[in-house]
């Protein structure tokens, strides 16, 4: 269980600009490692801009992936 409200709980693993259409993209390598399977990780963007409704962000659709082989 994870506290999605806790700040303490937030990080930044990626930044950079938007491009014009207000689009960001980001390829990452998944190494092979059986380790890996069954691991659930969570992903939201956070974007900072003039009239967002948290303090200024605009928050994207979260995102839950669990590596592994169906």
């Amino acid at each position: 269980y994870g506290d999605l409200l806790n700040p303490a709980n937030f990080f930044t693993a990626f930044s950079g600009p938007l491009d014009p259409p207000g689009e960001w993209t980001i390829a990452l390598p998944v190494p092979s490692d059986p380790l890996l399977a069954g691991v659930p990780v969570i992903f939201q963007a956070a974007v900072f801009g003039s009239g967002g409704p948290l303090a200024g962000f605009h928050l994207s659709n979260g995102v839950l992936i669990t590596f592994g082989c169906p």
